[in-house]
């Protein structure tokens, strides 16, 4: 690995969501303050659940202009927007319903279209025009809020899915042939281009894996998370206790210590 990953390690899975809330306020206020706006896309799954809550609860919320900051999503199952699965509904619940932030500035994922191809292409369109892009160009994040699946998956980019290769849409349905929902999500070069981005990894049973991803060349077959690894310079890991406790040795980590 030529870059040396910047891993901070915390407590707990809640010591981790305060961090990744001290980031997120930090990045905003820069980003607003240096050009005007400031644009993240968030992902689902259970760890930014916590960080959510943090981003609803946190009188920090106050200072920021939510006016000139628009919200996006990486990924979104292919479900009801009131399905407890749907990765908008959680974040509404838990963050969205308690800031003062435009509706028009709240950009989810279609899933009341027929299909997950027609999702991907309608937010695909409507990323092109929020960012005034034209084909052929990406849109550059502020900063993208990920986390890591016990597969080693990221955003929606999963092992042996068609949308892990897409290289020419900036978004792409993720379909399954087995139990699992249909997905759309943003593509590895969307996420390549964020200014900056967070992974959050949380809980004994990921331990293993974030070895394995850190132990391993890269090799987005096997762990599609190696995806960003030309990238590595931009993110920033946000581990627990439990989730870096089998980390290489060779790996350096800061450690947040408990208040």
């Amino acid at each position: 690995m030529k870059t040396r990953p910047k891993i901070i390690k915390s407590a707990d899975a809640e010591a981790v969501a305060e961090k990744a809330m001290e980031i997120f306020f930090a990045k905003a206020q820069e980003s607003i303050k240096k050009k005007g706006s400031f644009m993240f896309a968030i992902s689902g799954g259970k760890t930014p659940l916590r960080f959510f809550k943090k981003l609803g609860s946190s009188p920090k919320a106050e200072e920021i202009e939510w006016g000139r900051t628009h919200v996006f999503w990486v990924d979104e199952r292919f479900v009801p927007v009131d399905n407890e699965e749907n990765n908008y509904k959680g974040a509404k619940e838990l963050f969205l319903n308690k800031i003062d932030i435009p509706p028009a500035n709240v950009h989810r994922i279609k899933t009341e279209l027929p299909e997950a191809g027609i999702s991907a292409a309608d937010y695909e369109k409507e990323l092109r025009e929020v960012f005034g892009i034209g084909v052929g160009e990406v849109p550059v994040f502020d900063l993208i809020v990920l986390g890591m699946g016990p597969d080693g998956h990221t955003g929606s980019l999963f092992a042996g899915s068609a949308a892990m290769f897409e290289t020419q849409r900036l978004v792409a349905p993720a379909y399954f042939t087995d139990e699992r929902h249909s997905r759309v999500t943003l593509t590895s070069h969307v996420m390549k281009e964020a200014r900056d981005i967070l992974i959050m990894v949380t809980g004994a049973e990921k331990a293993p894996i974030l070895e394995q991803v850190f132990d391993s060349e890269p090799d987005v077959i096997t762990w599609p998370i190696h995806a960003l690894w030309p990238v590595m310079d931009k993110i920033t890991w946000l581990v627990d206790e439990d989730a870096g406790g089998q980390l290489p040795r060779d790996i350096v980590v800061e450690k947040v210590e408990s208040t």
